[in-house]
């Protein structure tokens, strides 16, 4: 292989780097514009405070117009969890964005998550009831039995 080959190379590996790292900056901003979209709809509010565990702060306040990042659990509207932490304050709505966070926490009614490359929301029946929340009709295929997860 000869240099010349390289140097002509040199551009099409940035022009492939430099698309494949937008395509994770767009991932991320998506993300975050899905979570708004679902903690405002469960809230029912337009603009709610969150509480972040683990979750890139930096990345809400980017992409999140409508999300209000609050640094007390209390005052928060909902939790957004990225990872398993103690929650000081119980009974808050959580929305995780593992699947395996949402049967870890009690609280969590829902999560949105990636898996091989594609975004999945799911939201437990069991405990939304149990939180009285009531999802807009576009949700409901979303909506799973935990009993029936847990034979999977």
């Amino acid at each position: 292989m000869t240099v010349r080959y390289v140097v002509n190379l040199l551009p099409v590996f940035f022009l492939v780097l430099f698309n494949f790292s937008i395509g994770i900056e767009r991932e991320k901003e998506l993300e975050v514009k899905i979570l708004e979209k679902i903690s405002t709809d469960i809230v029912g509010k337009d603009y709610i405070k969150v509480y972040l565990i683990g979750y890139p702060r930096d990345k809400v306040l980017k992409y999140g117009r409508r999300l209000l990042i609050t640094h007390s659990c209390y005052s928060a509207d909902i939790i957004i969890a990225k990872e398993k932490k103690k929650i000081p304050c119980k009974g808050k709505i959580i929305l995780t964005t593992n699947y395996y966070l949402l049967l870890e926490y009690p609280d969590a009614i829902g999560a949105f998550y990636w898996k091989k490359g594609r975004p999945h929301i799911v939201f437990l029946k069991e405990r939304l009831e149990e939180k009285g929340i009531t999802l807009p009709y576009e949700y409901e295929k979303f909506i799973i039995e935990l009993s029936d997860r847990e034979n999977d």
